[in-house]
C-alpha cells in the first residue's frame, strides 16, 4: 500500500518548468515582503525568526553575534518544545553549534508531543521524536518521562488512558505526525464527588433543534454543578466561535454569567458595521455600496424599495453618484413617511460633508453619528462600548497610517478585534473559549459541547512541501506547486496532499486530548447523531471531533431528547429591522454649531493669517491635488498642445476632476474659477513656463523615490526636478497652491521658506544618494505658487542639513 501511494521517482518536465519559476519568483516575493514591512513598520513572527536567524550566520560560518552568544549562553531552556516548527528548530542549532559534550553547559526541552495542536502555525511533532533520538547537532539528549498527572482526579485519568491509549499510536511516525501514547497515573487519588465523564448524544436530523436542545442541556449542567459547588470553575470550550451562537443565547436566557474570551469579534456588531458604512460612505462619496447600507441603517432606516428608486433615479440619463441622487429626493415618487426621513438626514449630511477637512477624521465621523441619532439606536451599553472601541480603533490607525490607510479593508482588520463582555462578573463566572486558548489551563468541570461539528474544509494550497530528516542526519526536501487546471492530476501533489490529510487527522486526535485534559473533577461531552432513513445512527461527520473516538465506544448512550423536542430556545428573530421613527428629531438640532469646536478654523480666521498657505481647508486641499494633476500632464504633453484655447476646452475634464476628489455641486463653480486662474497664470508666467519646459535636461514630474535618511526609510515624491541646460544646475521645486491675497509678499515667502526648506533639501539629499544625480555640481530649490505666481529659491548645501538637524 505504502508503495502504491508514493510518489513517482522524477518530475515530468512541466513540473520541473513550473519549479525552476517558482525559484525564481518567490525570492522576488519575499523582497517584495520586506519592502511592505519597512513601508508599513510592521512585521510578521515568522519575519522576527528569519531576522534573528540570519543574525547568527550559517552552522559553518557563524556571525560575530553567534560567537558572542555562544561565549554567554551557558544553559538554554525551551517550553512547548512540541509545537516547534522547523524555522525554530534551524535557530536552536545555530545557537548550540559550538557546544561540545562535558562542558558544563545544559540543553533543556520541555514539552509534550500528546498536545502539539499548532500545525497552522508550522509546528511539526515529528521533530520532537526526531530530536530525542538523534539530538540536535552533536549534542545528544537524555530522555525523562513524566508520568504523573496533578491536576485531574482518578476517574478523568483512567478514562484518559483507556480511551487515548487506542486512539494515539504505538509509536512514533514523523512522516503521518503521529506520537505513541503515554499513560498518566493520578497524584493523590481522591473520593469522586462528581460522575467523571459523562457523554450526552442526541438524535436530530434538524441543525436548529440539534443546536438549542443542546445548548438546554449544557445549561443544565451548569446549573446541576452551581447547586452543587457554586465557587467551581467551569470552562465551555468549542472547536470554533462559530460553534458558540446557541450556547451564548443559552447562557444569557438562563442568568448565568459568563466571560467569551476572543469570542466576539468587534466586525459582527452591528452597531459598528453602521458606522463603519457611515466611515466608508463619507470618506468617498463614490462607494455606492457604503452609501446604501447607510441610507439602510437604523439611523436612516430606508426600506429595500426606497434604495432601489434612489439607485433608478437618472435625470438627463446622466450617471450620478448615490449622494448626487440623494440631494434630489424631492423629484424621486417617495411616499411621506421616506420624504419626512430624507428631510432630516439629507441637511445632516449635507453640514456634515461641508465640514470635511475642518475637523479630525475621527471627531467628524463621531458627530455625524450623533446628529444622525446613532445613539438612539443602541440597545445597551455593551453596544456602545462598541462604538468607543471602533472610534478608538479609527483614530490609531489613521495616526499610523494616515493617508495611505485602506478604508477598504477596515472591515478585515476589525475581524482580528474582539469586544469584552462589560457583565458584572463574579470571580467563578463559566469561561467560554476556543480549544487553542485553553491549552496550559486547567478546570473544575470541563463542558465540550458540538463535538459532531467539523472544522474548515481542507484547502488545495498553492504550494505543498514535505522535508525528512534521516538517521545520517541528511534532509530530504520534496516540493510541489498545484496542478494546472488542465490537468487531471499531479503525482507529487497528491502525495504531499494525503500527507498533510494524515497529519491533519492525527492533529485532531491530540486537539480533543488536550481540551479533555483540562477537566479536574469533571468532563461532559456534547453531541448530535442524525439517523439513517432505516432508523440507524449514522457515523459522525468526518473531520469532527466526535468521529476520533466513536469507532471504539463500546456503550453507545441513549439518546437524550426525543426528535419531536419543541425548539423552546428563543432566537433573534431576524425579519425585525431595528430603526428610527420617520418624524423621529434629533434633541440637538444638526447644525453648524454641532461641530464647532477648538480644532474647527472657519474661513475668515485663514484669510486673515499672513501665513495662510498652512491651512487647507478640504476644497482647497482638493483644489491643489487638481493642480498637481494638470501640471504634470502640461509638462508631460508639452506647452505646445496648452495654448490659449486649451482651457476653454478642457472645462469637462476639469470639473470632472475636481467631481474625482469629492467636491460639491456648490464648491464646484468656485474651484473652476480658481484652476482656470491657476492654468492661465502659469501658461502665461515666463517663471511658470520655464519649469515646465521640455528642454530641460533629465527632468521628471511627479518623481517617486524611495531613500535612507538618517537610517529610516522615507518615500518621497518630488513634484518637478532637472537640470538647466544652461547652467547645469540641478533644480527641485514644489508647487504650493495657497491663494495669497495679501500685500507682504515678502514675509509670506521668508515664513514659506521656513515652512518647507526641511522638506525639499530632503529631497536633494534623496537625490544625492543615487550615482545618476550625485554628479550634479549645484543644486536649488524653489517653491512655485501657481495660484499667484509667487516665487522663492535658495541653494542646496550639506550645511542646510546640518542646520536642520541642529535646529
Amino acid at each position: 500500500m505504502a508503495l502504491k501511494q508514493a510518489p513517482p521517482l522524477h518530475y515530468t518536465n512541466s513540473q520541473w518548468q513550473i519549479l525552476q519559476s517558482l525559484f525564481e519568483l518567490l525570492p522576488v516575493l519575499v523582497a517584495h515582503l520586506k519592502v511592505i514591512f519597512q513601508q508599513q513598520q510592521k512585521v510578521d513572527y515568522t519575519e522576527i525568526l528569519l531576522a534573528a536567524s540570519a543574525a547568527l550566520g550559517q552552522t559553518e560560518n557563524p556571525s560575530d553575534l553567534a560567537l558572542a552568544m555562544d561565549y554567554q549562553i551557558q544553559h538554554l531552556l525551551i517550553d512547548e518544545f512540541q509545537d516547534t516548527s522547523t524555522t525554530q528548530l534551524n535557530l536552536i542549532e545555530k545557537l548550540t553549534a559550538g557546544w561540545q559534550n562535558q562542558e558544563g553547559r545544559s540543553l533543556f526541552l520541555v514539552g509534550d508531543p500528546m498536545q502539539s495542536i499548532y500545525r497552522f502555525r508550522k509546528a511539526e511533532v515529528g521533530l520532537f521524536s526526531q530530536v530525542q533520538r538523534h539530538g540536535i547537532g552533536i549534542i545528544q539528549l537524555q530522555t525523562l518521562t513524566l508520568s504523573v498527572n496533578f491536576r485531574s482526579t482518578l476517574g478523568i485519568i483512567d478514562w484518559v488512558n483507556q480511551q487515548f491509549s487506542q486512539l494515539l499510536a504505538i509509536t512514533s511516525n514523523r512522516q503521518a505526525d503521529t506520537v505513541c501514547f503515554s499513560p498518566a497515573t493520578a497524584y493523590a487519588p481522591t473520593q469522586q464527588q462528581y460522575a467523571a465523564v459523562c457523554t450526552y448524544w442526541q438524535q436530530a436530523n434538524d441543525r436548529d433543534l440539534a443546536e438549542s436542545t443542546e445548548a438546554k442541556q449544557l445549561v443544565n449542567i451548569i446549573q446541576t454543578i452551581k447547586r452543587k459547588d457554586n465557587q467551581a470553575t467551569i470552562a465551555v470550550l468549542v472547536r470554533a466561535r462559530s460553534h458558540l451562537r446557541s450556547i451564548l443565547l443559552a447562557l444569557q436566557d438562563a442568568a448565568i454569567t459568563y466571560r467569551a474570551i476572543a469570542i466576539d469579534s468587534l466586525v459582527d456588531k452591528s452597531a459598528v458595521q453602521d458606522l463603519l458604512s457611515l466611515t466608508r460612505a463619507l470618506h468617498h462619496q463614490g462607494d455606492r455600496i457604503a452609501w446604501l447600507a447607510l441610507l439602510r441603517s437604523p439611523y436612516c432606516g430606508l426600506s429595500l424599495s426606497d434604495l432601489y428608486q434612489i439607485t433608478q433615479f437618472s435625470p438627463a440619463k446622466k450617471s450620478l453618484s448615490i449622494w448626487q441622487q440623494l440631494q434630489q429626493f424631492e423629484k424621486i415618487p417617495f411616499n411621506t413617511a421616506t420624504k419626512t426621513r430624507l428631510r432630516r438626514i439629507v441637511p445632516v449630511l449635507q453640514q456634515s460633508l461641508q465640514q470635511q477637512g475642518r475637523l479630525s477624521f475621527t471627531h467628524w465621523i463621531k458627530q455625524t453619528w450623533l446628529a444622525l441619532g446613532g445613539p438612539t439606536t443602541l440597545s445597551s451599553w455593551d453596544e456602545m462600548d462598541h462604538v468607543h472601541a471602533y472610534l478608538n480603533f479609527l483614530e490609531n490607525k489613521i495616526k499610523q497610517e494616515g493617508e495611505a490607510l485602506d478604508f477598504f479593508n477596515l472591515d478585515a482588520e476589525l475581524s482580528h478585534i474582539y469586544t469584552q463582555t462589560t457583565l458584572a462578573l463574579p470571580t467563578q463566572a463559566v469561561e467560554v473559549m476556543t480549544i487553542h486558548q485553553a491549552k496550559g489551563l486547567e478546570y473544575d468541570h470541563v463542558i465540550l459541547p458540538g463535538l459532531h461539528r467539523r472544522g474548515r474544509s481542507e484547502q488545495s494550497p498553492l504550494l505543498l512541501f514535505s522535508e525528512k530528516m534521516f538517521a545520517s542526519h541528511k534532509k530530504d526536501f520534496l516540493l510541489a506547486p498545484i496542478k494546472a487546471s488542465h490537468e487531471d492530476q499531479d503525482l507529487i501533489y497528491n502525495y504531499l496532499f494525503n500527507e498533510e490529510k494524515q497529519k491533519n487527522a492525527a492533529e485532531l486526535t491530540r486537539l480533543l486530548y488536550v481540551a479533555c485534559t483540562r477537566a479536574k473533577q469533571s468532563l461532559h461531552l456534547l453531541g448530535t447523531l442524525s439517523c439513517e432513513t432505516a432508523g440507524e445512527l449514522k457515523s459522525p461527520t468526518p473531520n469532527s471531533l466526535l468521529s476520533q473516538f466513536w469507532p471504539i465506544m463500546k456503550n453507545k448512550p441513549q439518546p437524550i431528547v426525543a426528535s419531536t423536542i419543541k425548539n423552546t430556545l428563543r432566537f433573534p428573530q431576524q425579519s425585525l429591522l431595528k430603526r428610527l421613527a420617520s418624524d423621529w428629531q434629533a434633541p440637538l438640532s444638526p447644525q453648524l454649531d454641532l461641530y464647532q469646536n477648538q480644532n474647527t478654523i472657519s474661513l475668515p480666521e485663514i484669510k486673515s493669517a499672513a501665513y495662510s498657505y498652512q491651512w487647507q481647508l478640504y476644497p482647497e486641499r482638493a483644489l491643489g491635488i487638481v493642480i498637481h494633476q494638470l501640471l504634470f500632464q502640461i509638462s508631460q504633453e508639452g506647452l505646445g498642445k496648452w495654448d490659449k484655447q486649451k482651457i476653454p476646452s478642457a472645462q469637462s475634464l476639469f470639473v470632472g476632476l475636481l467631481t474625482q476628489q469629492g467636491l460639491l455641486t456648490t464648491q464646484i463653480p468656485w474651484a473652476l474659477a480658481q484652476l482656470n486662474t491657476c492654468l492661465k497664470k502659469t501658461l502665461t508666467d515666463a517663471r511658470g513656463r520655464w519649469l515646465l519646459s521640455q528642454h530641460h535636461q533629465a527632468a521628471q514630474s511627479e518623481y517617486a523615490i524611495t531613500a535612507l535618511i538618517n537610517d529610516q526609510p522615507q518615500n518621497l515624491v518630488i513634484d518637478r526636478t532637472f537640470i538647466d541646460a544652461n547652467t547645469g544646475i540641478r533644480w527641485i521645486i514644489d508647487y504650493k497652491s495657497s491663494d495669497y491675497q495679501g500685500h507682504q509678499a515678502e514675509e509670506f515667502l521668508n515664513l514659506a521658506k521656513q515652512q518647507h526648506q526641511q522638506q525639499l533639501n530632503t529631497y536633494a539629499q534623496a537625490l544625492l544618494l543615487d550615482s545618476k544625480y550625485s554628479n550634479n555640481s549645484m543644486i536649488r530649490c524653489g517653491l512655485y505658487f501657481p495660484l499667484t505666481s509667487l516665487w522663492c529659491e535658495w541653494e542646496f548645501t550639506v550645511a542646510n542639513i546640518n542646520a536642520a538637524i541642529d535646529g
